[in-house]
């Protein structure tokens, strides 16, 4: 089954950052979090997109190659996709030249994944 969400934050990543980190900053300033508590899964959950799923394609229209201060944290273990085609202009056969681009690297991607959660240590 293949499901498709389409996301449009109005936020940068920086700004998602500095209010998860201040978010984390208040914890430990009103003693409801120890130093030795702050961690990436900390983190991820004072994200803005916490209840969110982490995008496995993220695909940039309009020929540019960045990703714009836009969810950064996210798309860390995403596949990206650039396209020189602009928004409106986007087609079923844009969205499956990217589902291609995506099912290509998905192995590799895989590996990226298996190996980042390897190093997190076991709490």
């Amino acid at each position: 089954m293949f499901i498709l969400e389409f996301f449009f934050f109005l936020f940068l990543a920086r700004e998602e950052m500095t209010h998860a980190v201040g978010e984390v900053a208040w914890g430990v300033h009103k003693d409801l979090l120890k130093i030795d508590d702050i961690d990436e899964d900390l983190i991820q959950k004072c994200l803005y997109t916490r209840h969110s799923p982490q995008p496995d394609l993220l695909i940039r229209t309009s020929g540019e190659v960045r990703l714009s201060d836009f969810l950064l944290w996210q798309t860390s273990c995403s596949t990206l996709y650039f396209t020189p085609v602009l928004w409106p202009e986007f087609t079923i056969w844009d969205l499956c030249k990217a589902i291609l681009h995506y099912q290509k690297n998905l192995p590799l991607l895989m590996v990226k994944t298996f190996f980042t959660l390897q190093s997190k240590p076991n709490n």
